[in-house]
């Protein structure tokens, strides 16, 4: 009994002393996650302050050639380019979709040069002798991949302030081969929800607290001196602004939730167009179209454009089972008497279909 006594005693000793291990291995593991958070804060805080110190600069008015109708009876109109949802640097493994797509940044740089390109290939080359009062490049959110999710973060192809960095130089040019060819550039722009500095949604600072705000602010800086093109940048979730007499509200679409049954997404945009709707009515600015990316399903209706995406389609896509769609982004021209007339979305991965007018597009950067 007492040898018997003894060994318990040795064996409880022993769990123990293992348990104690184990604990110890938990709290320098704890240790090390509360460093990392801590510099974390630190980094998060650092560039808050420079987010929020940089020189405040208003970006919120419209250029007067932009509802001013002109007296040329036979002017085409204004275009506009709508970008959104590029989620840049984002890596999409097409062996997890059945090879139906596949995303890195070297094929995002290729389709948002192709955009650009084949937007001013379609409105030059392919229309008969065209007059245009401008273009307006509206950019509507989700431009990088960011970090709200865990998944995202472990699969990004680089940390997201360097891909702020090359993606503000990819639409740099893109905005510089617009002016060059359109000759007046209008630019609206709203922040999307992959962008955020937090990984939960906020009401309050939405809009600085994004590095897409960031990337605008820096390309706006950049054209500070051009008088060609004109920003928008305002401090709300929403941008307003008239085309001759058409309003149109630009929106990221995130706020909108559901999108389940036969209907699909058109319950939840629906009745957010309502409330939007009210929400400026009952202000004196209500609105003839609304504009929002976040869906990546295109659409064009008569008061509704929801924008594709340049990255097209993805895992979580995949195993949701939505519906295939290649990755595409909205361009329409605006006439000063029949509103909106053509539409001709822009198919983004169009070079790698070998469809038209893909030489032509890709001739236009073959500079850059």
């Amino acid at each position: 009994m007492g040898k018997s006594n003894t060994t318990k005693l040795e064996d409880n000793v022993s769990d123990e002393i293992k348990r104690i291990i184990q604990l110890e291995k938990q709290v320098r593991l704890l240790s090390q996650r509360l460093r990392e958070a801590n510099e974390g804060i630190l980094n998060s805080q650092t560039l808050l302050d420079f987010v929020h110190g940089t020189k405040d600069v208003s970006f919120e008015g419209a250029p007067d050639w932009l509802e001013k109708k002109s007296k040329n009876l036979h002017v085409t109109g204004i275009p506009v380019l709508f970008l959104s949802d590029i989620h840049f640097d984002e890596y999409v493994d097409p062996a997890q979709i059945e090879y139906c797509n596949k995303y890195s940044r070297d094929i995002a740089i290729e389709r948002i040069k192709y955009t650009f390109a084949t937007a001013i290939s379609f409105c030059m080359e392919r229309m008969n002798k065209p007059i245009y009062e401008g273009i307006v490049c509206a950019l509507g959110g989700d431009l990088l991949s960011g970090n709200i999710h865990e998944e995202l973060a472990e699969t990004n192809e680089a940390p997201i302030l360097e891909s702020a960095v090359v993606l503000t130089e990819i639409l740099i040019q893109g905005l510089t081969a617009l002016a060059d060819a359109f000759g007046k550039v209008f630019v609206p722009c709203v922040v999307g929800n992959h962008g955020r500095l937090h990984r939960k949604p906020r009401a309050k600072n939405r809009i600085k607290d994004n590095y897409e705000w960031l990337i605008y602010h820096n390309i706006a800086r950049h054209f500070a001196d051009d008088p060609r093109l004109t920003f928008m940048i305002p401090e709300g979730a929403d941008a307003l602004f008239s085309i001759y007499d058409k309003t149109f509200l630009l929106t990221h679409g995130d706020q909108f939730k559901g999108g389940a049954g036969i209907s699909g997404i058109f319950t939840p945009l629906m009745l957010g167009f309502s409330r939007k709707q009210k929400r400026q009515q009952a202000v004196g600015k209500a609105f003839d179209v609304m504009m929002m990316g976040h869906w990546h399903q295109y659409i064009h209706t008569d008061n509704l454009i929801v924008n594709g995406s340049i990255k097209g389609y993805d895992e979580y896509a995949y195993i949701m089972n939505f519906g295939f769609e290649n990755p595409q982004q909205s361009l329409f021209i605006c006439h000063p008497t029949y509103g909106i007339t053509f539409r001709m979305p822009v198919i983004c991965n169009g070079y790698e279909l070998k469809t038209t007018p893909a030489k032509q597009a890709i001739k236009i950067w073959a500079k850059s």
